[in-house]
């Protein structure tokens, strides 16, 4: 893949940047989240002292990105795993779809209902 196809994916907000937001907005200390970007697409990892709850976490996560204003064409994947795991014990895929390129807000999709 060239520079240019992977700038033309790429969040508008660098994965660092997007983590520190979403941590901010998220309203606990117990969780973090941490924002990685590869291959072309958004990777979300929620990790705590214990496993977080998808049931909770992804509607969350969801509402979150709507706070932040996130606008990519980039899948988007949420991941949970309990602090020193290696591997998530849960994923989910998440899409946002705009009607249309200048609308304001984004609709956020997921497999499971947000």
């Amino acid at each position: 893949m060239s520079t240019h196809d992977s700038a033309s994916i790429a969040p508008p907000v660098s994965p660092a940047a997007l983590t520190t937001a979403l941590n901010e907005h998220s309203g606990t200390k117990r969780f973090r989240m941490i924002v990685c970007q590869g291959n072309g697409e958004l990777r979300i990892f929620v990790e705590g002292a214990t496993l977080p709850n998808k049931a909770q976490w992804l509607p969350k996560v969801c509402q979150l990105l709507r706070q932040v204003g996130l606008k990519t064409t980039a899948p988007i994947y949420l991941y949970g795993r309990q602090v020193g795991d290696i591997l998530p014990r849960w994923q989910q895929r998440l899409a946002l779809n705009s009607a249309s390129g200048n609308q304001a807000t984004a609709r956020i999709k997921a497999t499971l209902p947000c």
